[in-house]
Formats: structure tokens, sequence, C-alpha cells
């Protein structure tokens, strides 16, 4: 009798190009459903400031877990691990120093977390991926400031988004590939 074992059944990991296409930045789309997350973590950092600019309490703390899925089309909305040009089998040699290596950043229990700062009257945030911290839109040490990061994320279309309207079958131009000129 040829049974199959409870972890024959789980779904082996996926090579690093096959994570950059279903789950990085190769398709737009996939970064771009991050968008109700993105806008969530944007409002609860608008009303800490709020409170604070207020003198009142605020939620010092949220806390929120997903899996691979999540997490990958959030790095890659914020553009952490973008490369240029796309991962393609015919610049396999140049990958060797790519910046998307899966299995660094997306390891089993990997984890994101965003910290809010003020500093004097500004406010500015860090980014952390798996509790180090990574330079966000090329900002120096001491994260970026709130409103630059908000800026970016907003013309990025990823706070206030229309996720209907995303996911239209009549907007294919969305779920184009970013290299489309390959055969």
């Amino acid at each position: 009798m040829n049974r199959k074992s409870k972890a024959d059944s789980l779904s082996p990991p996926l090579p690093n190009r096959k994570v950059y296409y279903q789950l990085g930045p190769a398709y737009p789309i996939t970064w771009k459903l991050s968008c109700p997350l993105v806008t969530e973590i944007v409002r609860e950092m608008d009303k800490a400031i709020a409170a604070i600019d207020k003198g009142h309490s605020y939620v010092r703390g949220r806390f929120a877990f997903g899996h691979t899925e999540t997490l990958g089309p959030l790095l890659s909305a914020l553009g952490i691990f973008d490369d240029q040009p796309p991962l393609k089998a015919e610049n396999f040699k140049k990958e060797k120093q790519r910046k998307f290596k899966s299995s660094t950043f997306l390891p089993f229990a990997a984890n994101v977390h965003f910290v809010l700062y003020k500093c004097g009257s500004v406010f500015r945030l860090k980014l952390y991926i798996n509790e180090k911290e990574f330079p966000f839109l090329k900002c120096k040490a001491g994260g970026c400031p709130f409103d630059t990061v908000k800026k970016m994320l907003n013309d990025k279309g990823l706070i206030q988004c229309d996720n209907g309207r995303l996911c239209d079958p009549s907007r294919k131009q969305e779920c184009q590939r970013i290299d489309d000129n390959c055969s």
C-alpha cells in the first residue's frame, strides 16, 4: 500500500525565481494588492501622530500576522528588494549580486515591523526586516521622514486604493509582467 504522508502533501518551498514572479515585484498587480495593508499601516501611524500632537494617549503597537504570501508583496510594494533589470534567465550571472533573495528576507518566521519616532518636530519611520534595520527610500540612518514615506506610498497608489478597479479584467495592462517584451 502506497500512502502519502502528511509531509508529502505539503508544497515544497518555491525556488527564488518563482518567488520573484509569484510574490515579488515582477507583476505590478502582485504588490498593488498590498494596498489595504499599507493603507492600514499609514492610517494607524496618522492616528498616533494626531494623538501625540494633541497630547492624548495612543496605541503604541499594533500586531498583524501573515505568511510569505503577504510579506513578499508588501516588501515589493515598498520597493525594498527591487532589482534592475528584472530577474530573467538571460541575466543569470548578474543575478548573483541581486537584492531579491527570498531565502534571506522571507525565511520561516519572517517579520517586518515599522517603528515611528519623533525627532524634534519631525516624525521619522524606520523599517526592520527580520530584526535588522533596512534603508527605507534611500534615506540615511535614523529613518525617513514619515511625510516622505507617505508621499511615496501615495504616489505608487498604495494608499486609499480601489481593489475592485485594480482587479477589473478590462485593465489587462495591470496584469502584465514588467518584462512584457520577453517571448
